[in-house]
């Protein structure tokens, strides 16, 4: 029995949590903790309006909570690529552990703007360092699969996540919508232990210091022009020894930000079709002999 081409690509996809178990680890680490944070957001919201029916509160809870995910990833992002992406993950999901673990014995608003502050900066680092480590842990020809199901289960979680914590939330209260997200982050914190360190870090990490990385990136954003290309500051090419073919071409542009295209199917001095050369007239067009 044939599948449909739709059946084959999903189950190529999934397959690669067991082809790359690294990814598998770290694909369920983060699902689970997205999960659990997105059931825990609306758990914390809930309780704030209970605690202080105010507007300005529930603004300040998110404020607290989402601020430091956007300041982290645009000023320290280059700071995470530098350091362990494995110890990074595991401090950050044992932080969010002890937060939501602590949270159940917290009646206070400000209390819970500033448990809600230490899980932003927490998140901040353990999601740019996540991502930034997909491509060391899958075939360049699998990343877009890796991608794929990454962006998939982050949206599902987006989606299941705050309905589940209203349910938890109004048939139990804030503790056991606080107390499952605690239970996600202790599981991702002992799927990413599992992950050699070796695979979760960048192979070649280029920099010119932390502040000028982070000026270059804003200067890029700032100037970019749609189309536009930047010069490459240094270029490697891998030339396949048995027929002296180009396999693989690396370029890094002025920003360090580096491009890699790899060949996977060459067929050297293939015959082409004379109809490849042949250029049919447009009707109304008149050609010109000079």
């Amino acid at each position: 029995m044939l599948a449909s081409p739709p059946v084959v690509e999903s189950s190529s996809r999934l397959g690669l949590l067991r082809r790359s178990p690294s990814f598998g680890n770290l694909f369920f680490a983060t699902a689970g903790s997205s999960f659990g944070t997105y059931l825990a957001a609306v758990a914390l919201v809930l309780q704030i309006k209970e605690l202080t029916e105010s507007g300005e509160w529930i603004a300040a809870l998110l404020i607290a909570d989402f601020l430091p995910i956007v300041l982290i990833g645009f000023l320290l992002g280059p700071l995470i690529d530098r350091l362990s992406r494995r110890r990074l993950m595991i401090v950050a999901d044992l932080a969010r552990f002890g937060v939501f673990a602590a949270l159940p014995f917290v009646d206070s608003a400000t209390g819970l703007v500033a448990l809600a502050a230490v899980t932003g900066v927490a998140t901040g680092f353990f999601f740019p360092a996540a991502n930034a480590a997909i491509p060391n842990l899958v075939p360049e020809e699998e990343l877009a699969n890796a991608n794929s199901l990454t962006v998939t289960v982050d949206t599902l979680a987006m989606t299941v996540g705050p309905v589940a914590g209203a349910l938890l939330f109004a048939a139990w209260g804030p503790s056991v919508p606080y107390a499952v997200n605690a239970v996600t982050f202790l599981l991702s914190a002992a799927l990413v232990a599992r992950i050699p360190d070796r695979k979760l870090r960048s192979e070649d990490p280029l920099t010119r210091g932390h502040w000028r990385d982070v000026a270059d990136g804003v200067k890029l954003v700032l100037t970019a022009k749609p189309g536009q290309s930047l010069p490459f500051i240094r270029a490697k090419v891998w030339v396949d020894a048995r027929d002296a073919l180009i396999r693989q071409f690396e370029a890094v542009d002025a920003n360090g930000i580096s491009r890699k295209v790899r060949i996977l199917a060459m067929s050297p001095n293939a015959a082409v079709d004379q109809s490849a050369f042949r250029f049919d007239v447009p009707a109304g067009v008149r050609v010109i002999e000079r």
